[in-house]
């Protein structure tokens, strides 16, 4: 591992106080809309399973 890896510098200091995050977070932003979105097509796909599935014991 380098030496420093796990050290904070000013800068992040900085950007702390600031409530803004550092660096080039484009990955990451593009990570949790992936996984937001695939979450959401998730539930509501469970969710008109759930309701087809009730509706056909049903009738």
């Amino acid at each position: 591992m380098p030496k420093g890896a796990f050290e904070v510098s000013d800068q992040d200091r900085e950007a702390a106080a600031e409530g803004v995050a550092t660096g080039d977070d484009t990955a990451m932003r593009a990570v949790a809309v992936g996984g937001i979105g695939t979450g959401s097509a998730l539930l509501v796909g469970l969710g008109v399973w759930t309701v087809l599935a009730r509706r056909r014991s049903a009738g």
